[in-house]
């Protein structure tokens, strides 16, 4: 068996940008800034935005447990289905996620689904 030996190389440290004392900084750099970072995090949707069922069961969680999964494949499961209800309540209603989601439990086999596993509880 054969050891490698990494030779040691010396990393020069970043430099850090400092402001000069007493000057400003540039105010339509951090408008602009402020502004990307804001519409990154914006997921708010017209309040006349109402998706159809059809449109809610291909619609792909964007984050948490079930990310990328379909409202559909959620729901097969016990788990999914009161994870859905719970984030019906839980989220902005002027995110589109919630919409969805009220579009989607909106659908009477799926109430009556969600109301039988809620009273076996």
């Amino acid at each position: 068996m054969v050891r490698r030996i990494r030779k040691k190389v010396e990393r020069k440290p970043k430099k850090k940008k400092i402001r000069k004392k007493g000057s400003k900084p540039d105010l339509q750099k951090v408008q602009d800034k402020f502004q990307r970072v804001k519409a990154s995090r914006d997921h708010t949707v017209p309040e006349d935005f109402n998706p159809s069922f059809e449109e809610a069961k291909k619609y792909k969680m964007p984050f948490g447990i079930f990310k990328d999964q379909t409202l559909d494949d959620i729901a097969k499961t016990d788990r999914g289905l009161k994870y859905l209800d719970w984030a019906a309540g839980e989220f902005d209603e002027s995110r589109d996620v919630t919409r969805m989601i009220w579009a989607y439990l909106d659908n009477e086999t799926i109430q009556k689904d969600l109301e039988q596993l809620l009273t076996e509880e």
